[in-house]
């Protein structure tokens, strides 16, 4: 496939985030995150062990709210959030916590200053069951990023707002919706009121409602966002900086070595809403398989443009690997890289099937093939291929 020096990013879709600095993923090349690299490199199981030495990191206690998810416990989450971080950790070794973007006490807080209509009204617009309680709220998919457990951390803001920012400065979206959700309820407990009127009540769930929406479009209705991008590792400096805070308070023997630490770092790229595309749809719509913008897993639908002789096929990260190495491989195979607006996805098809149909007005050539890696490598593709 050829490369051109015209850019074709995906319709309605900003490829870089404002301000963004010159890099290969600013530029339209998606670079893996340090930790997905590592696991390439070394192995999953090498990375496992590094990241979580028997012996090697002696801490006897923990004065953050997240010490359950340090010991392996997540008792704070609903099962399907635990089966969803228990398979990302079999994925991502080493990468096996949720941290909260608006901490779990202020998730409990708002849930408890409820009244019994708010509180059905929160239920049915976040798309919760009848008999959901305080940890559905802090299990909410879109305030969750999936990395390392706390004490592999230098910077765990403990009760503190824990969001994602870009090179910009500006948070990313679900981000920004959360930070001010955190402002608004600070306010509201220096007020010591014990219940919520309906005006701040009604600004919060819209701020919760907006970001769940967000997500469940970016995620493909998924609860959970596979992107680890906002994580690198920490300096010698910071590691070192951290044991010695540790070892003065006596929650760590002089002698003992941390495992590997990590910290936040600011993102190049951030993924664009299609705020348009949100306007008249519930949280319970977009998480359901009928409204999602892709196609269900492995279930070929006919293109109603085109013969009767080819259909569309899933392909996605479930079905076989997909990384930087596979999907060159596709290209060198004589596969065309594409975006079809019906599918909402970025497609293939070998070349001999593309030309047929390369002018429907279904599809959008891609002119830099480097543009959709990140997505395709983390969401999978449409496959055009003959029946049979």
């Amino acid at each position: 496939m050829k490369r051109q020096s015209a850019r074709h990013p995906r319709p309605g879709t900003a490829w870089e985030s404002p301000g963004a600095k010159s890099s290969p993923a600013a530029s339209g090349r998606a670079s893996p995150s340090w930790i997905q690299h590592l696991h390439r490199t070394v192995g999953n199981r090498a990375v496992q062990r590094m990241l979580q030495r028997d012996g090697a990191y002696v801490q006897r206690g923990n004065d953050n709210e997240q010490d359950e998810d340090s010991k392996g416990s997540r008792s704070w989450a609903t099962g399907k959030l635990n089966e969803a971080l228990t398979q990302f950790a079999k994925n991502n070794p080493g990468m096996n916590t949720g941290h909260h973007k608006v901490p779990k006490s202020m998730m409990e807080d708002f849930y408890r200053a409820l009244t019994p209509n708010q509180l059905a009204t929160a239920k049915q617009q976040l798309d919760l069951t009848s008999n959901a309680g305080a940890n559905s709220f802090k299990s909410l998919g879109s305030d969750i990023t999936a990395g390392p457990n706390s004490g592999n951390r230098v910077e765990d803001p403990n009760r503190g707002f824990d969001g994602n920012r870009l090179e910009s400065g500006q948070m990313t979206p679900r981000s920004e919706l959360y930070e001010h959700m955190f402002e608004l309820m600070t306010e509201f407990k220096q007020s010591e009121a014990k219940q919520m009127d309906d005006i701040l009540f009604e600004k919060l769930l819209g701020l919760m409602v907006e970001a769940e929406k967000i997500h469940y479009q970016k995620t493909n209705g998924e609860l959970l966002d596979p992107d680890l991008s906002m994580w690198t590792p920490a300096t010698e400096d910071e590691t070192e900086e951290k044991k010695r805070k540790l070892v003065d308070k006596g929650k760590m023997e002089e002698d003992a070595q941390l495992p590997p630490q990590f910290k936040k770092a600011e993102q190049t790229e951030a993924y664009k809403p299609d705020l348009e595309a949100l306007k008249g749809k519930s949280v319970r719509e977009l998480k359901d398989p009928k409204y999602r913008a892709k196609l269900p897993r492995n279930e070929p639908q006919q293109h109603s443009r085109l013969h009767s002789r080819y259909q569309w096929s899933r392909v996605d990260r479930y079905s076989m690997p997909l990384n930087q190495a596979s999907l060159d491989r596709w290209s060198e195979d004589g596969f065309t890289r594409f975006y079809s607006k019906s599918q909402k996805s970025w497609c293939f098809a070998h070349e001999t099937v593309y030309s047929e149909f390369a002018d429907d007005a279904d599809f959008v050539e891609c002119h830099e093939p480097d543009t959709p890696d990140k997505e395709m490598e983390l969401y999978g593709f449409h496959l055009l291929r003959p029946f049979g």
